[in-house]
């Protein structure tokens, strides 16, 4: 399917102004719908945008998901390039990757276009109890795209199942690279939804950029495809830390000072977890960043042993 590529002459003779991102919906809508396609209906906002499903006017079976996004510092249009650049025919299965987009630098908005999937995995959780095959397919593939993108120098710094698409073949797909940024260097403000932010970005306001904090969040994410509930999920984002804390048991540690306190593993949330799950899941939740297990590593972990990977290698 071609993607017309009129709409940033389009866009070029607009103003530049700080209107908030809902602002702009009515002039997105209008410069796709002059370039053949019908916006359907609205498929989610989040932080950094909104995304809309459009169709093809003359073909209506040729859909696309659309996101009207504002330029960021961090500048998410450049990270999908690099993206696309790198991106091998085997990892474009377990990336959201761009088919096209239109940027105008005259203009505080993006608006970018990807393959349709069918729903996030943050719907499907809450509808569905997983087999523990599908999750450690999912589980899979996330690793891999992980991998993929922390060999090329970029964590993701926002993994959630709202964040990952899930199709009806089986396929799970790594979206919305708006709070992208480059590994190692310095970032401002938090990224992170906070339910999935490891311990080291409490409270910060900056931090450099490392691929363990992706790592953490996947391991928040195994959990919840396991249980169908939030791991960190105190009432109050101001009670994180202590909930954290307390699921170590780390108040308990300290006051018998037991030699546990050195590396705790994470404790009493195991309910409903077998245990080659249990043993997994405790490599990504580390409190310490540096031993938390690599994507490379967990990809080759006997965890997987049982699973068809020819698909994907």
């Amino acid at each position: 399917m071609a993607i017309k590529r009129t709409m940033a002459a389009n866009l070029s003779s607009s103003p530049k102004n700080s209107k908030p991102i809902s602002e702009y919906v009515d002039f997105a809508k209008a410069r796709i719908e002059e370039n053949g396609y019908k916006v359907t209906g609205e498929l989610g906002r989040g932080t950094y945008g909104i995304v809309f499903k459009g169709c093809e006017y003359h073909d209506e079976t040729e859909c696309v998901a659309i996101k009207i996004a504002r330029k960021n510092v961090d500048d998410e249009l450049q990270t999908l390039r690099l993206i696309n650049e790198k991106i091998s025919v085997k990892r474009k299965l377990v990336i959201a990757t761009m088919i096209d987009s239109v940027a105008d630098f005259s203009w505080d908005i993006d608006i970018m276009m990807f393959e349709l999937m069918d729903q996030t995995l943050w719907t499907y959780i809450r509808a569905v109890k997983m087999e523990p095959l599908l999750i450690k397919s999912y589980m899979f593939q996330l690793l891999l795209a992980a991998q993929f993108i922390h060999s090329i120098g970029i964590a993701h710094l926002d993994i959630k199942p709202n964040n990952l698409l899930i199709n009806h073949a089986g396929l799970l797909k790594l979206a919305d690279f708006g709070a992208a940024a480059k590994i190692n260097e310095f970032v401002v403000g938090q990224k992170t939804t906070w339910q999935y932010r490891p311990m080291e970005l409490i409270n910060k306001d900056s931090f450099m950029v490392t691929s363990r904090i992706d790592m953490w969040s996947i391991g928040c994410v195994f959990y919840e495809m396991i249980t169908q509930k939030i791991l960190f999920n105190p009432r109050k984002e101001k009670l994180l830390l202590s909930n954290i804390l307390d699921k170590f048991m780390i108040p308990y540690l300290l006051e018998t000072n037991s030699t546990a306190i050195v590396n705790p593993d994470i404790i009493g949330i195991f309910g409903g977890v077998i245990v080659e799950q249990r043993i997994f899941m405790q490599k990504f939740l580390k409190l310490a960043p540096i031993l938390r297990i690599r994507a490379g590593a967990a990809l080759k972990d006997p965890y997987f042993t049982n699973l068809d990977k020819r698909y994907f290698l």
